[in-house]
């Protein structure tokens, strides 16, 4: 850990001095931690010099506190860290290694605050668990992917990095060159060729990388698949490995189409008309099952899904600057690519939000809510949506929980 806090941004230390200020009790959490039982998911534990902070966290039943353990830091684009906790908890019970999420990492953090969290959270969980610090795993998932990178490439004591549908963080020199990287994608991830390009680039580096592809698009991968990963990098187990790609430096044609479509998908975004994207989808969400080559079809599964990863970062930014104008244009495209997402209702209710119109702004973001909205508590910060009033969108939320 003392490796990583000199890597990261000096900003961040002047944010841990203003987290010390917290007048929260600290014996009891302290006695908090000695409460934990194994075998059991905990949501939220509180980060004892920051207690804005916390993370979800499993003991496995072999955890004791007079050995060291290995444990697995996870990282969620969504600050969801219970999700993935849960999701592996058997495989750590298999493996014998704790797993413990951050409830605050996600996408979009500006650095000097992502530094903090991440320096908050690898603390706490060395301080109050008997880790072994010598021998440290990342894992995340897309954007979260990218920190357990970062985390890997600048601190010695990550001996494994699982990226799970996300490359690398743009830097270009790393201080870890021990590491062993394990990418894992689903066949349908927008991101798909991107993962193999970087393993390409490790490989090519001599780096120790593999390269698991599942049945699937961008989400957490099934446990299986995750429990190939945990073998290599805990046992050493690389034969008969179910799911790597073999070859993976070997680019079809439909791998060159796909590259250079989603060049002139970014470029056309601003270009075309919402009746010229309206038929570019539905022609896509044709060919994704109808084409004879598994190839083919599987290059347009991803297409379909990279126009709707693009919809939401060209959405996302006109709501940041209120064009109303290019709001409306990339939110048909958007509702059209991916009709029940839940992002694109909250962003027709900042739509709506911006024009003052109550009663919209309440059912779309309702619709956000529903269906399954994350982090939820961002509709209560968000200053747009104070002229609904603090109780109703309390409400709001407080249905679905």
């Amino acid at each position: 850990m003392e490796n990583f806090i000199k890597t990261v941004i000096l900003s961040s230390i002047l944010l841990s001095l203003l987290s010390c200020s917290n007048k929260t009790d600290k014996k009891t959490i302290k006695n908090h931690y000695l409460n934990l039982q194994t075998g059991k998911v905990y949501e939220n534990i509180k980060i004892e010099s920051d207690t804005s902070l916390s993370y979800a966290v499993y003991l496995p039943e072999s955890y004791t506190k007079n050995r060291k353990t290995k444990v697995f830091l996870i990282f969620d684009p969504h600050a969801d860290g219970v999700l993935p906790v849960r999701k592996y908890k058997t495989l750590a019970d298999k493996y014998g290694v704790i797993l413990a999420a951050s409830n605050n990492s996600k996408n979009g953090m500006r650095p000097s605050y992502r530094n903090h969290v991440i320096t908050e959270f690898i603390g706490d969980v060395e301080k109050h668990f008997n880790v072994d610090k010598d021998r440290l795993f990342t894992m995340g998932l897309s954007g979260g992917a990218r920190i357990a990178a970062l985390i890997g490439i600048f601190n010695n004591n990550v001996k494994g990095i699982i990226g799970c549908g996300g490359g690398f963080p743009n830097i270009q020199h790393f201080k870890n060159n021990s590491f062993t990287w394990i990418g894992i994608v689903g066949n349908k991830d927008f991101n798909f060729q991107e993962l193999k390009n970087l393993y390409n680039q490790l490989i090519l580096s001599k780096y120790r990388a593999y390269l698991l592809v599942f049945d699937g698009k961008h989400e957490w991968p099934p446990v299986d698949v995750v429990d190939e990963a945990f073998g290599i990098l805990l046992k050493n187990k690389t034969e008969g490995l179910k799911y790597e790609v073999k070859n993976p430096n070997k680019l079809s044609k439909w791998d060159k189409k796909e590259m250079k479509q989603q060049n002139i998908i970014v470029s056309d975004f601003t270009e075309k008309d919402t009746a010229w994207w309206k038929n570019r989808i539905k022609y896509l969400d044709e060919k994704r099952t109808s084409s004879a080559d598994k190839g083919e079809r599987l290059m347009n599964a991803r297409l379909y899904n990279y126009i709707g990863m693009v919809s939401y970062m060209f959405t996302s930014n006109a709501a940041k600057t209120h064009n109303l104008k290019k709001l409306e244009k990339y939110l048909s495209i958007y509702e059209t690519v991916e009709p029940s997402n839940p992002d694109m209702f909250y962003y027709k209710a900042y739509y709506f939000a911006l024009k003052k119109d109550k009663n919209k702004t309440l059912e779309f973001l309702k619709k956000a809510v529903d269906n399954g909205l994350n982090e939820k508590s961002k509709i209560l910060r968000e200053k747009v949506f104070s002229f609904i009033g603090k109780d109703n969108l309390k409400k709001l939320i407080s249905e679905k929980q």
